[in-house]
């Protein structure tokens, strides 16, 4: 049977516990982010990981799960948002009025009339049994939720006590992680909606570095005026007003590198 207990002397829980401090901090991908839940690992076992934030709207929830599969069956996954099972998994009805670490099967068996049909089809995928915690915004708007799955829990108090330690750290990383995506998009949309020519990206990269328009018509072997033209494109497609203000705009839309 699995242990679910730190492990290594007091020294080593400590280094441990002030790397995975560090690398939530630094989570900024979804490899990282997977990285920092799978370091978990150190402090105890679990088979399957997955978590998500959740929208709330006065304290209750808004139907809004975005989760992160770590390592969970895909098709079980697929199945729970096609059946909608969040509205009816005891897991996360419970958590969402608690926001506490429980235990799958304790939650179950406080659960009246659970659909039995939900838990045997998780048993098929491996799921049996788990731990589950995650803390709400101090705006009350969106949780935090992540779910281990652990075919085996030997110490169910250890192990809670554990997740209210990590918790906190996992749920800045993942806010972490979504703010990134959520720029990441934004300026996705955002140079889409403002394209440069392949030309005009050359010109602006010589721009970059300082080269007047009669240097930049030399090396691409073009006339001064047809540079100057290219110029005034640039400066209307990124709404500037100078050239310095196009660079910085295009590199901060990633149109053009530092």
């Amino acid at each position: 049977m699995a242990e679910n207990i730190f492990h290594g002397t007091n020294m080593d829980r400590i280094t441990d516990y002030f790397t995975f401090a560090d690398l939530c901090l630094k989570v900024n991908c979804k490899r990282k982010l997977c990285d920092v839940i799978n370091y978990l690992k150190r402090f105890f076992y679990f088979d399957s990981a997955v978590c998500g934030l959740v929208g709330l709207t006065d304290g209750v929830f808004s139907n809004r799960l975005e989760m992160v599969n770590v390592s969970y069956p895909e098709q079980w996954l697929r199945l729970y948002v096609e059946n909608n099972y969040h509205m009816i998994d005891p897991v996360i009805v419970y958590h969402l009025k608690q926001f506490a670490p429980q235990v799958w099967s304790t939650t179950y068996e406080k659960t009246k009339n659970i659909d039995s049909t939900f838990i045997s089809t998780a048993k098929d995928f491996g799921l049996v049994d788990g731990v589950c915690h995650g803390i709400f915004d101090e705006l009350n708007t969106q949780g935090s939720i992540f779910s281990f799955s652990v075919k085996s829990i030997n110490n169910r108090a250890l192990i809670l006590k554990q997740l209210e330690l990590i918790i906190p750290l996992l749920h800045i990383a993942l806010c972490n992680y979504h703010n990134h995506e959520k720029e990441r998009k934004l300026l996705v949309k955002r140079k889409a909606c403002t394209p440069l020519t392949n030309r005009e990206k050359e010109v602006l990269n010589w721009i970059k570095i300082g080269k007047t328009n009669w240097e930049i018509s030399m090396i691409l072997g073009i006339s001064e005026r047809t540079v100057k033209f290219h110029v005034i494109n640039i400066l209307h497609k990124l709404n500037t007003s100078s050239r310095s203000h196009a660079v910085a705009k295009a590199i901060n839309l990633s149109i053009i590198e530092f």
